[in-house]
């Protein structure tokens, strides 16, 4: 995905929702052992420019309790 270090992480969410089907409250990301908070923007969660991030769906993982 393309975004400007000035979006949120939550734009960020979206687009992944649009494109990998995951819902947005269902998306763990993480990025530098850490996950981003959606109220941030992607440059203060320090996200490179060119970054990886990796993007769970907490319906695959059966220890995490949908609350």
């Amino acid at each position: 995905f393309e975004l400007n270090h000035q979006d949120t992480v939550d734009l960020l969410q979206e687009q992944i929702e649009k494109e990998m089907k995951i819902k947005q409250k269902d998306q763990i990301l993480i990025y530098n052992g850490k996950c981003l908070n959606k109220k941030k923007t992607l440059k203060e969660e320090n996200l490179d420019r060119e970054s990886f991030v990796t993007v769970l769906d907490i319906n695959d993982i059966p220890e995490v309790e949908n609350e």
